[in-house]
C-alpha cells in the first residue's frame, strides 16, 4: 500500500498536502476522514484511468480509433498521482491536475483503471517526480495528425492525453509496448486492458477505484482536494515562470566571471549550476540548469515569463472563487 504521496519532492516536505488538509477537521465526522484516507492508501501513483467523455467529440475520437483497435472505447487517459488527484492533458488547460472524483462524475460510467506491475518496484518519490514532470505543458493538438516522413515525434513541450501517459512510463524506463513509439492512443491502453492475463504487465484495479464515488461528504472532499491542487499548481507555475529570470541572472554572473577571470565568481557559478542540476524535481521546462552553456533568454522570453508570473495572482483568485463556490453549495 502507498501512503502520503506528495512527499519531499522539491515543494513538498514531510507529508501529503491533501492528507494534512483532510486532517484539519474540514469534515465534521472523523470517520469520514478515515474512509477517504483508507481508500487513498489503495490508489497507487501511476494508475491509468481510461474514460469515455459524454460529449460528441469524445464519441468521434472513439470511433476514429477503431481503425487501430476494433474494441476501442476510451477517449481520454488520466494518470493518478496520489491522494485522489490525477494529472491529464485537455484542450483548454493543457497538462494539469484535477480531482479524480470530479472527473469520474463527468464521464460515462464505463471507465476502467489499469495498474502496471512494474511500478511496484519503483520508489514512490521517483514515481511522483515522473508524474509531475510534464505539468503545465500545452495540449498537443497535432497529435492525431500523421507526421511527415522523417519528422521527430518526440514532443517536448506539449502532450496529448495518452501521449502524456506514454511519457510518464518512458521517464521511468518502462516501455509499455515494443512496437509503439510516442504515438500511443487511448485505444492502445484499451488493448492493454482487454489483454490482461496472469502473464501480462497490467492488472485491473477498477473495483478499488469504484469505492471513491460511493463515499459521503463529497463536496467537503472536493473543497479539500481543490485547495491542495491549487497549492501544487501555483508552486510549480511559479518555478516555471521564474526559470528564465534565474537563467538570465546566473548567465550574467557566469559571463562576468569569464570576462574578468574572477575565480571566486566562477566557482560560485559552477556551484549554482550544480545545485540546479541536482534539484530533486526535474521539470520539462528546466533550462536554467544549463545557464552559461547556451544563449540566455531573450527580452521577449523574459517579458512573457514575467507577465505569466504576475498573472498567477489571477490564477490564485480563480482557484479561491471555485473553492468558495463549492463551500457555498455545501451550505
Amino acid at each position: 500500500m502507498q501512503q502520503s504521496h506528495f512527499k519531499s519532492v522539491d515543494i513538498y516536505r514531510n507529508s501529503s498536502i491533501l492528507e494534512q488538509i483532510l486532517k484539519k477537521e474540514i469534515f465534521v465526522e472523523s470517520k469520514v476522514q478515515q474512509q477517504y484516507l483508507a481508500i487513498h492508501s489503495q490508489l497507487n501513483i501511476g494508475d491509468i484511468i481510461l474514460v469515455t467523455g459524454s460529449k460528441k467529440p469524445s464519441k468521434w475520437l472513439v470511433n476514429a480509433q477503431k481503425l487501430y483497435y476494433k474494441k476501442a472505447q476510451s477517449s481520454h487517459v488520466m494518470i493518478h498521482i496520489g491522494d485522489g488527484v490525477i494529472i491529464h492533458a485537455t484542450t483548454v488547460k493543457g497538462v494539469h491536475f484535477s480531482p479524480l472524483l470530479e472527473e469520474l462524475n463527468d464521464c460515462e460510467t464505463t471507465w476502467r483503471v489499469l495498474r502496471n506491475k512494474s511500478l511496484a518496484d519503483i520508489d514512490e518519490n521517483n514515481l511522483l517526480r515522473s508524474s509531475l514532470k510534464f505539468f503545465n505543458q500545452k495540449y498537443n493538438i497535432k497529435f492525431l495528425e500523421v507526421p511527415e516522413e522523417g519528422a521527430d515525434i518526440n514532443n517536448t513541450e506539449s502532450s496529448f492525453c495518452s501521449e502524456l501517459a506514454s511519457k510518464f512510463f518512458e521517464s521511468l524506463d518502462i516501455r509499455i509496448a515494443d512496437h509503439l513509439e510516442r504515438k500511443v492512443f487511448p485505444c492502445n491502453f484499451d488493448q492493454f486492458f482487454d489483454s490482461i492475463s496472469s502473464n501480462s504487465d497490467w492488472i485491473d484495479v477498477t473495483e478499488i477505484y469504484k469505492e471513491i464515488i460511493t463515499l459521503p461528504c463529497q463536496d467537503e472532499y472536493l473543497i479539500s482536494c481543490k485547495a491542495a491542487i491549487a497549492h501544487m499548481s501555483l508552486m510549480l507555475m511559479k518555478r516555471q515562470y521564474l526559470a528564465p529570470w534565474r537563467e538570465f541572472s546566473y548567465s550574467f554572473i557566469a559571463d562576468f566571471a569569464k570576462q574578468t577571470g574572477n575565480q571566486q565568481l566562477s566557482k560560485l557559478s559552477d556551484e549554482m549550476r550544480d545545485k540546479l542540476k541536482n534539484r530533486e524535481l526535474d521539470m520539462w521546462f528546466d533550462k536554467d540548469k544549463n545557464f552559461g552553456q547556451q544563449e540566455p533568454p531573450s527580452e521577449k522570453e523574459l517579458s512573457d515569463s514575467l507577465s505569466k508570473f504576475m498573472g498567477l495572482y489571477d490564477v490564485a483568485g480563480e482557484s479561491l472563487n471555485e473553492i468558495f463556490d463549492l463551500a457555498k453549495k455545501k451550505k
